[in-house]
């Protein structure tokens, strides 16, 4: 599993690719956090179901969605924190959701994720699911983005 830390704007980013060993991480996570979801697997939202009731349940405010079947996956967030009853029905806002099909470019996706997105938390956690190919790009123009406008380099635990 991979784990990045990065701090931009007083904001701490915790990067994970997701497997089993991440959804242990996130399940166990001391303090809530709001979630960028960067999907890159065709299928996904029937694949990673664990993972959608995880976010659900560990968001602290808002869960952001970019990439493939984007509004699909969101709705599955909404689906999940009903069903878990963290909220009574859709739409009550517990946590929030948004999806980004507008956000497409990996450099676009990472300068929005770095502006700390919708929600206040000072803690994030981006999680991508897709190839190490995949995470590799994207968790690079994070880090690229951060250092070019006065943050430092991430560091791999």
């Amino acid at each position: 599993m991979t784990i990045t830390i990065g701090h931009f704007h007083n904001v701490r980013f915790l990067f994970v690719r997701f497997t089993e060993a991440a959804l242990q991480t996130i399940t166990n996570i001391e303090c809530k956090c709001d979630f960028f979801l960067i999907n890159r697997k065709p299928n996904a939202i029937v694949e990673e179901s664990i993972l959608i009731d995880a976010i659900a349940i560990h968001a602290e405010d808002w869960v952001e969605v970019f990439g493939l079947d984007a509004e699909a996956i969101h709705d599955a967030i909404d689906l999940a924190s009903v069903t878990l009853m963290r909220q009574h029905a859709i739409g009550d806002g517990n946590p929030m959701t948004a999806w980004h099909d507008d956000i497409i470019d990996e450099l676009d996706i990472a300068a929005y994720i770095l502006t700390g997105g919708l929600g206040h938390g000072e803690n994030k956690i981006v999680l991508v699911m897709g190839t190490r190919k995949d995470e590799d790009s994207i968790i690079r123009e994070l880090e690229e983005y951060a250092v070019k406008n006065g943050g430092e380099k991430w560091t791999e635990v």
